[in-house]
C-alpha cells in the first residue's frame, strides 16, 4: 500500500489529459494563463496532483496557505481534495487564496442529508444560509488580472494621393486575447484633426475605420491608436504619407547650388562638396493628377548625377511659399532611384533633397532645408 486513493492510475491519467488539453489552446485565444479549480478527488500529495504540478502548475493552497490547509474532514482526519492550481504567469496575478470553512467544520447533523431525521428535525435544523451546504469547503481565489492590450495591424489609407476637399478612408484590423473586451479607436490625421473611428468587432477583435477630408494641401502622417475598455492602448499604427495637392496651385522652377553637408552622402559620409540642381515641375495641362517635369542633382567633383525619369506628385502650400515634389530617376544613367525635394521661395531660398534606392536604403539626405549658395527657387502661382 502506497497510501494512494482508489483508481489512482485512472485519476492520474485524467490529470495528464487535462493539462495536455489546456496546453493545446482549446479556446483559441492564445492565452497561456490557466487555473484548475475545484474538487479533484485527490489529496495534495497524491499522484494526480503531482502530475499537474509536473506540467508546470503551482499548487496555490500549498504556496499561499501552507501545510495546515484543509477543506475536508472525515472521521477526525483532515486534508484537502479541493484545489486551485495555476500556471506560473497567472500565479503572479493571484492576490489571495483561502479555504472558506463553511462546511468541513460544521456538524453533519446540519447538512442536506435527511437520514435519521424526523420531519420536525428536517424543518427545525434547516437555515437559509451558507453553512453545511456540502461536505467540502470551497476554495476562494482572489485575482488581479493583467490586461493585455489589443494588437493593431497595418494602417491602410485610400486614396493616399488626392486632391484637396476629397474624402479619404483609413482602416486597420486589431486583435485582443480578451474576447470580452470592447474597443474604441482614434485617428490623428496629421493636419491638426483627431477623430474617433468606427469600430466593428466580434469576440474582442475587429476593424477600426474612419474618414476625413483634407482642406489644405500637404504631406500628412496619419496615426491610429486602439484602446480596450480597460484603457490599455495598442501600439500605434502609422501611415506615411498621405499626399494632398491642389492642381490649381501653380508650378515650381529653380536652379542653383548648395554646399552638401558632411554625413549626407551614405557612401562617403565625410564628403563635403558643392552640388548643383535644376528643376521645373508642373501638372500637365488639362490634367489633375499627371505631372510634367525634369529634375537634375549633381555633385561638383564626385561622379554623382541624378536625373529624373518621372515625377510622382507636386504639393504647393496655400501661401505659395513652400513646395515639395517626389519622383524617380537614374543615377549616372542607370538604376531606379527615388527622390523627394523640399524648397522655399522667400527672402532666403532653401533646398532639401532625399534620395533612396529601390529597396528603401538611404543614399543621400541633407536632412534640413539649406540656404542656396547661388541661384533661386520660384513658386509660380
Amino acid at each position: 500500500m502506497d497510501g494512494q486513493g482508489n483508481c489512482n492510475i485512472v485519476r492520474t491519467n485524467a490529470a495528464t489529459l487535462l493539462t495536455e488539453w489546456l496546453a493545446s489552446d482549446p479556446t483559441g485565444i492564445n492565452d497561456a494563463d490557466a487555473i484548475i479549480l475545484g474538487d479533484l478527488n485527490s489529496y495534495a500529495m497524491e499522484d494526480p496532483i503531482t502530475a499537474i504540478k509536473a506540467a508546470g502548475y503551482i499548487n496555490l493552497i500549498e504556496f499561499m496557505v501552507g501545510e495546515d490547509a484543509y477543506s475536508y474532514v472525515y472521521d477526525g482526519q483532515w486534508g484537502y481534495l479541493d484545489h486551485a492550481l495555476a500556471t506560473e504567469n497567472l500565479t503572479g496575478q493571484v492576490r489571495g487564496v483561502a479555504d472558506w470553512h463553511i462546511n468541513a467544520d460544521e456538524p453533519t447533523v446540519l447538512d442536506y442529508n435527511t437520514n435519521y431525521k424526523t420531519p420536525n428535525l428536517i424543518t427545525t435544523l434547516y437555515a437559509p444560509d451558507e453553512f453545511r451546504i456540502a461536505d467540502h469547503d470551497p476554495v476562494l481565489v482572489d485575482l488581479e488580472l493583467d490586461n493585455v492590450p489589443p494588437t493593431l495591424g497595418e494602417l491602410t489609407i485610400a486614396p493616399d494621393l488626392l486632391i484637396i476637399d476629397t474624402e479619404v478612408t483609413a482602416s486597420a484590423s486589431f486583435t485582443d486575447p480578451g474576447i470580452f473586451d470592447t474597443h474604441t479607436a482614434w485617428i490623428d490625421w496629421g493636419d491638426g484633426a483627431t477623430t474617433e473611428a468606427s469600430v466593428s468587432e466580434t469576440n474582442g477583435s475587429g476593424t477600426a475605420t474612419g474618414t476625413h477630408t483634407y482642406t489644405a494641401p500637404g504631406v500628412y502622417r496619419v496615426k491610429m491608436v486602439v484602446y480596450d475598455n480597460h484603457d490599455a492602448a495598442s501600439n500605434e499604427s502609422i501611415y506615411e504619407y498621405v499626399v494632398v495637392y491642389d492642381p490649381e496651385a501653380g508650378f515650381v522652377t529653380g536652379g542653383g547650388w548648395i554646399d552638401t553637408p558632411s554625413g549626407s552622402y551614405t557612401a562617403d559620409p565625410a564628403l563635403e562638396e558643392k552640388a548643383k540642381f535644376e528643376f521645373a515641375v508642373r501638372f500637365k495641362r488639362g490634367k489633375k493628377i499627371q505631372m510634367d517635369g525634369d529634375f537634375l542633382f549633381q555633385f561638383d567633383q564626385t561622379p554623382f548625377m541624378l536625373t529624373s525619369t518621372s515625377i510622382d506628385w507636386l504639393v504647393i502650400d496655400q501661401d505659395a511659399m513652400t513646395a515639395q515634389f517626389k519622383g524617380q530617376g537614374m543615377l549616372n544613367g542607370t538604376g531606379n532611384y527615388h527622390f523627394w525635394v523640399w524648397v522655399t521661395d522667400s527672402e532666403i531660398d532653401t533646398f532639401r533633397i532625399k534620395i533612396w534606392e529601390e529597396n528603401g536604403d538611404l543614399l543621400y539626405d541633407t536632412f534640413i532645408k539649406l540656404p542656396l549658395r547661388g541661384g533661386s527657387v520660384i513658386i509660380h502661382e
